[in-house]
């Protein structure tokens, strides 16, 4: 990671997710001055890095679950909203990271650590399923530039619907999707966020009727969940988050996100571990 980069790690362990009606959406904010996250234009290139094989899935039906994780989140699928996510290009070797307006999605069967080598930042917590790095510009204004989700292939087995022993890959990437959209955990993990009608989520560990609802989130880290389960429906409330943070725009009003030299700009990380969320937050050179 560059110098002046500023991480900050959202942790949702093994067991992930649910959807519902009633679990209200929570934003992702930078560090330095708590503003939303978002992309200012949501139309994102994808690029797939991936072995030949990931657990039980071949390339084709790993292919298969990015693209139906990506059009989840995605005009047409949501009429109401801008976003559109395409899946431009993969091969067998990692794109570079951090390229303005790309994202990456890497399957990493080697080495579990950022960048897939044993950098400063040392090596993941194997008990981690997902780890999205959103780098964002540091002037405060919460605009995404570009955004790396990395999944861990070493310590889990990934299947196509649930299976004994394995995990969902579609339901993990409707999740990280989630994150890179800027997105955070719809449970309160202690990292102070509000949802969007200012509550304070419910707690992600002690038991009330508001954690039940949030538990039925596509964005809930369910703790500790072992057995196997699919979830890939977005709730009506994050149907809400996409169309209010990116809306439709009228015809030939598009606008393109500029290029802004790296340096310029900090990196957030939303790591996706076994089953609970942690809000980790470093800062790394100046």
């Amino acid at each position: 990671m560059q110098r002046g980069r500023r991480p900050f790690t959202l942790a949702t362990f093994v067991g992930l997710l649910v959807s519902s009606p009633v679990a209200a959406y929570v934003r992702a904010r930078s560090e330095q001055s708590r503003a939303p996250l978002q992309w200012r234009d949501p139309a994102l290139a994808v690029v797939l890095s991936a072995p030949a094989r990931v657990g039980s899935l071949d390339r084709d039906a790993v292919l298969a679950a990015i693209r139906r994780a990506l059009a989840a989140w995605s005009h047409p699928t949501i009429a109401c909203t801008n976003v559109r996510l395409s899946l431009r290009a993969d091969g067998p070797t990692s794109p570079r990271p951090d390229v303005p307006g790309v994202v990456r999605v890497v399957v990493r069967n080697d080495y579990w650590g950022r960048n897939g080598r044993d950098d400063a930042l040392g090596r993941y917590d194997s008990k981690m399923l997902a780890v999205t790095t959103l780098s964002a510009k540091k002037d405060g204004s919460g605009e995404i530039l570009s955004a790396d989700v990395e999944i861990n292939a070493i310590h889990h087995r990934w299947t196509d619907g649930a299976e004994e022993g394995s995990r969902d890959l579609e339901t993990t990437l409707v999740h990280e999707i989630g994150h890179v959209l800027g997105l955070a955990h719809t449970c309160d993990d202690g990292d102070g966020l509000k949802d969007q009608e200012g509550a304070t989520p419910p707690s992600c560990v002690s038991a009330s009727t508001r954690l039940e609802e949030a538990r039925l989130a596509v964005m809930f880290p369910e703790p500790g969940r072992r057995t196997p389960f699919v979830r890939r429906a977005l709730s009506s409330d994050e149907l809400r988050a996409v169309c209010e943070i990116y809306p439709k725009k009228a015809a030939g009003c598009g606008c393109r996100l500029s290029s802004v030299p790296m340096s310029e700009s900090g990196s957030i990380r939303l790591v996706c571990l076994v089953g609970f969320a942690i809000l980790v937050g470093r800062l790394r050179g100046t």
